[in-house]
């Protein structure tokens, strides 16, 4: 999961902020800062760990770095005869 790049996590939902965008008080997750997508990496394994029960950060956190699959979806047309 770590592997996720800062395109990736804004793929994800997260946006593109900068530690002075929020007045960072956040847990640190270690990430860099990108120059394009600020911490969208950071804002990423925050949302992550906000979906995992505390019993289960040990096991699936993002410190855990667990593994993760992409599934990408594409939009299609409704044929017209259908």
């Amino acid at each position: 999961m770590q592997d996720i790049t800062p395109k990736g996590a804004e793929s994800e939902g997260v946006g593109n902020l900068f530690y002075d965008d929020i007045g960072y008080g956040e847990k640190n997750y270690g990430t860099e800062v990108d120059p394009e997508y600020g911490i969208a990496k950071e804002q990423f394994a925050w949302l992550w760990e906000s979906t995992i029960k505390k019993s289960d950060l040990d096991r699936y956190g993002w410190n855990a770095n667990p593994w993760v699959w992409v599934i990408e979806f594409e939009r299609c047309e409704k044929p017209e005869r259908v």
